[in-house]
């Protein structure tokens, strides 16, 4: 039954972020530049990785994901309504935006640290630094994920 719900959740997640990447990206967001775009990658990533997560923290996990699955909707909701990219830098997006970059930050970081917690076992280790520069998620995170799907 956990497994089902993980691989639902899971499923849901990366839809819902690559939902947001597309709307991102309709409203004239760079690829290679925008900080949304390579968030959703990473969340992306980390779902992907919990679609066969057994471990004490598969409820966390799930939570985690079906959060993100919101946040992203309620970003692609904006956007459609507005007519316009949403720029987390910009003054004049609602308070409810700002509260929800907030919100998908510090929740990736929490699903990095899940897995790097699940990971531990298998001898895998990330620099701790790394996984709060750039864009929430260094190049150093990013092959730590890469090692995980090698192994």
């Amino acid at each position: 039954m956990v497994f089902v719900l993980m691989q639902t959740d899971g499923f849901k997640c990366i839809a819902k972020e690559a939902d947001l990447t597309l709307e991102l990206l309709r409203h004239g967001a760079c690829p290679s530049e925008d900080y949304l775009i390579d968030q959703g990658i990473n969340i992306r990533l980390c779902a992907l990785s919990y679609m066969d997560y057994t471990l004490s923290n598969s409820v966390a996990a799930s939570a985690a994901m079906l959060g993100m699955s919101k946040e992203a909707e309620m970003m692609c909701k904006w956007m459609d309504d507005n007519h316009m990219l949403l720029d987390i830098d910009d003054d004049t997006i609602p308070e409810a935006l700002l509260d929800s970059h907030k919100v998908r930050y510090r929740t990736l970081e929490i699903m990095f640290k899940m897995l790097e917690e699940s990971a531990d076992g298998g001898g895998h280790k990330i620099d701790e630094a790394a996984t709060t520069t750039g864009y929430g998620c260094s190049i150093h995170f990013s092959s730590f994920l890469m090692q995980l799907y090698m192994v």
